[in-house]
């Protein structure tokens, strides 16, 4: 017994250590899966916005509290291209993704809401990506607008789809939504600008409303089990018009 009792113990130390490693490797294996497909899913859901985007913006100027930048992104302070994918995109009564959706149009801009309608100007939104916190947030930014009866500058001749959002936590009569966390654990977000698809050669920030596509680099980080791991992605598109 004195002989086998310790042989015993090792040999059940050593299983619970080979189990525990096991079990280390499977969660490392899982997260990991896991922050790559994340991580791609990221980047298709920048590609669909840019597709359905007119222009790069390189601010989305000043904005009315809690849509700015500063205060723990509940201020008013602009959005600059520097940190920030700033995005310009139509609005529309439906889903953009639903192929029956139609444009929104200011009201007699020039012309009277109906079959002429599609001469006016359009309503576009400001899509936003930023990180916060560890995180990509999506922030969706509409001017305002009405469509009351009697006419004015900010009537449009039907109510948009898309919606204002704010932070978690400051949802009121200004934004009927939250922003959209788009992936957690990220370690960089970066992007560079091109004239067209074929171009090599970036664009300075400052440059980027002359740009047609964009190169979007993500890099997330995480530690499981003990163990760090990373994983990155990258995505060019171009813009629809």
């Amino acid at each position: 017994m004195l002989v086998v009792a310790p042989l015993v113990v090792l040999v059940i130390g050593g299983f619970i250590a080979l189990m525990v490693n096991i079990v280390g490797d499977v969660m490392l294996t899982r997260d990991r899966s896991a922050m790559t497909y994340n991580i791609q899913n990221a980047l298709d859901r920048i590609e669909q916005d840019t597709r359905l985007s007119n222009i790069f913006l390189t601010t989305t100027g000043t904005l009315s509290s809690p849509q700015g930048s500063n205060n723990n992104y509940t201020g008013t302070a602009a959005f600059a291209n520097t940190s920030a994918l700033i995005l310009s995109a139509n609005t529309t009564d439906k889903n953009p993704t639903d192929s029956t959706r139609q444009l929104i149009y200011y009201a007699n801009q020039p012309n009277a809401c109906g079959s002429s309608q599609t001469f006016n100007a359009l309503l576009a939104s400001k899509i936003i990506y930023f990180v916060y916190a560890g995180s990509l947030w999506r922030r969706e930014v509409l001017p305002t607008w009405n469509t009351n009866a009697t006419v004015d500058a900010n009537t449009v001749c039907a109510a948009p789809w898309q919606r204002n959002t704010c932070s978690p936590g400051y949802v009121a009569s200004l934004c009927q939504t939250t922003d959209t966390e788009i992936l957690d654990d990220i370690s960089s977000f970066s992007f560079n600008y091109y004239s067209d698809p074929s171009s090599t050669t970036p664009l300075a920030a400052a440059s980027a409303g002359s740009a047609t596509t964009i190169e979007v680099t993500i890099n997330g980080s995480k530690t499981t089990a003990g163990r760090s791991f990373s994983s990155s992605g990258i995505m060019r598109a171009t813009l629809l018009n």
